[in-house]
């Protein structure tokens, strides 16, 4: 916006210097012009009868006015003009500055915003709920073949280490079973844990975890501490739209 003001400025300095020489320039003809015709009219005075010379007489008068007023009228006129046009232009100027209303389609397209922005939110609690169910999918997959949830909310305390050794075996043997079934891991790294490995530069830092004194670039030599592990497939079945998402695995109720 200040650019603009600055641009209108400068702008009436120009239209004002462009209207003196188009002003100077017109004055100067318009003198030629008259000066010339003077002359040639008072040269015929001298030469000609006394009816005609009446007539030429009051013509030569009117010249000599007519350029004392066209001295005087022509700098208010270049002033005038130059006014006009820059306050033309500086109105332009700030209309162009101006931010344009809102068109018929927009004006339309505000008027649905509202329904879009209600379906957005719908569209966006539905996805919420999606990945809600997915993140806990596995979790009730385990609770359904091994009794997962059963064995965290247990209180072992209660029970001797021979108990809870059987227990954990059962729990462990299914819940393996399934992890090998939907996600077959397998490990980053095939080395033994405790042995030396190279770690290769480029290496992916998400697959890879440096611990211990790291500096410089890779390649790096270490002890493997653990190989990780990563998903070979992942093959989990459809998620249900029906129901709470945050259910893990339903109650039962037997009726009797």
């Amino acid at each position: 916006m200040d650019g603009i003001k600055r641009h209108i400025r400068r702008s009436f300095w120009w239209i004002l210097l462009w209207m003196t020489l188009f002003g100077a320039g017109f004055y100067a003809a318009l003198v030629w012009l008259n000066t010339h015709a003077l002359g040639r009219i008072e040269a015929f005075l001298a030469t000609r009868e006394p009816a005609p010379v009446q007539f030429l007489a009051e013509l030569a008068a009117f010249l000599r006015q007519f350029q004392v007023w066209a001295t005087a009228a022509i700098p208010v006129g270049i002033v005038l003009v130059t006014v006009l046009l820059w306050l033309t232009l500086r109105g332009g100027a700030k209309k162009a500055a101006i931010p344009a209303g809102p068109t018929k389609k927009a004006a339309a397209r505000e008027r649905e915003q509202p329904a879009d922005k209600e379906l957005a939110a719908r569209m966006e609690r539905e996805r919420a709920i999606e990945d809600e169910r997915k993140s806990l999918l596995l979790l009730a997959m385990f609770q359904r073949e091994g009794r997962l949830m059963d064995f965290f909310a247990e209180d072992l305390s209660r029970y001797e280490d021979e108990q809870i050794g059987a227990a954990v075996r059962g729990v462990q043997d299914a819940c393996a079973r399934l992890v090998d079934k939907h996600v077959k891991p397998r490990p980053i790294m095939d080395a033994e844990e405790g042995e030396t490995v190279t770690v290769p530069a480029g290496f992916d830092p998400s697959a890879v975890k440096l611990t211990g004194r790291v500096s410089g670039e890779p390649p790096f030599k270490g002890i493997l501490r653990h190989r990780g592990w990563m998903a070979g497939r992942v093959d989990l079945p459809s998620v249900s739209a029906a129901g709470d998402p945050r259910i893990i695995a339903p109650a039962e109720v037997e009726i009797v």
